[in-house]
């Protein structure tokens, strides 16, 4: 089933930015993970799931989660250590769920927040390995971390009777510091791991958890559940577009390892910016241009108009997601009518169907209105109310 992940509809829609309106609104549920030890002695097994939330409607599949809501061992862990990677955070929560959905489909599954790696766990697999943290996952020969948090997700069967598998996020580091002497000089410089060299780093961390998440398991009724891994690229810090998912992989049936690795070829993109004119250009891509045109059509009609920035995502080099940010001086609600009208008509017109396209109107500080064009049913428009 892992073949398949980058070539599901789902995977090729968006996620909505949570929170944007009730309408739209769902629970998302984070969790992160465990050190590793020979005994269940402290794994609490008997959890209390009683219920399930209804599912919401939305324009992408989520889970339910289970009620009544328990918390992840490793709560907080994920603005511990990412909290200045203010949209990988988002991202790749929400990613996470996505790539799920191959292994435990949505109808069939309820989420929870992680359950067996503690925060004790995780901050002493985060260390550099050495003899005083030999717990480490980031190599001992590295003076920075590569690896920087761990995140787990648990997903149980639709009666909650018992779980089903655990998916694992490793959130790696895009760039370390090299010190050189130069003609008798130290130099220091800013570099950049490639996407093959976090992968390699990423699947080795993975095996080891595998193997320490085995050993937790070991003599319980879930011994032989699939843990899922998916391995994400954080951005720089403050970036104005998130990172982007390198590989996934699966441990099945009580292996120790993890095996069925697949490469994701997803990057994100600011618009307008330069290294998105280079992409495209290389690609023979018109989407900047779109976007270029796009803008020209707002600032002829709404000379009020401050500026229009995006982000899109693209995977296997193909545009799938738009997110457009529209700020506004003016607050009238009938302005705001009449130019979330305009944005959603002209994206529309310039960007294709298979694109989903989420555009969002903002005055100083305040949410004006939202339209959503989902790659299949009918756009959505919303104007915040108070």
């Amino acid at each position: 089933m892992m073949d398949s992940v980058w070539n599901k509809p789902w995977y090729k829609k968006s996620w909505l930015k949570t929170g944007v309106t009730c309408s739209l609104l769902i629970l998302m549920l984070t969790g992160c993970l465990p050190d590793r030890t020979d005994t269940t002695d402290e794994l609490d097994l008997d959890l209390p799931p009683i219920d399930h939330a209804p599912t919401v409607y939305v324009q992408e599949d989520y889970y339910s989660a289970l009620l009544p809501f328990v918390t992840s061992q490793a709560r907080g862990t994920l603005d511990t250590y990412l909290g200045r990677y203010r949209l990988d955070a988002e991202r790749l929560e929400l990613g996470l769920l996505e790539l799920a959905q191959d292994v435990f489909p949505t109808e069939s599954h309820l989420y929870r927040e992680g359950q067996f790696i503690t925060k004790e766990e995780i901050q002493s697999w985060l260390r550099i390995q050495s003899d005083d943290y030999p717990l480490g996952l980031n190599p001992e020969d590295k003076d920075e971390r590569v690896l920087l948090h761990i995140l787990e997700h648990n997903y149980w069967d639709t009666r909650a009777n018992a779980l089903q598998g655990i998916v694992i996020g490793l959130s790696l580091a895009p760039r370390y510091t090299s010190v050189e002497e130069v003609g008798g000089n130290t130099e220091t410089r800013q570099l950049y791991y490639s996407d093959d060299e976090l992968r390699n780093y990423g699947q080795a961390m993975a095996n080891k958890i595998a193997e320490r998440l085995r050993g937790k398991l070991r003599n319980t009724e879930y011994s032989d559940i699939p843990i899922v891994f998916a391995l994400y690229r954080l951005e720089e810090q403050d970036n104005l577009v998130p990172g982007n998912f390198l590989s996934t992989g699966i441990s099945r049936q009580a292996q120790y390892e993890v095996s069925e690795w697949r490469t994701i070829n997803e990057i994100y993109f600011l618009f307008p910016s330069g290294p998105l004119n280079r992409f495209e250009n290389e690609r023979s891509l018109t989407n900047a241009t779109q976007f270029d045109e796009f803008r020209n059509q707002v600032q002829e009609y709404f000379p009020n108009y401050i500026g229009i920035v995006g982000f899109g995502r693209y995977l296997d080099e193909n545009l799938v997601e738009l997110t457009i940010t529209a700020n506004t001086e003016f607050a009238a609600k009938t302005e705001v009518i009449q130019l979330t009208q305009f944005l959603g008509g002209q994206a529309m017109e310039l960007f294709p169907e298979n694109v989903h396209l989420n555009i969002y109107v903002q005055s100083i500080n305040e949410p004006q209105s939202i339209f959503i064009r989902p790659t299949e049913g009918e756009p959505i428009m919303h104007i915040y109310r108070k």
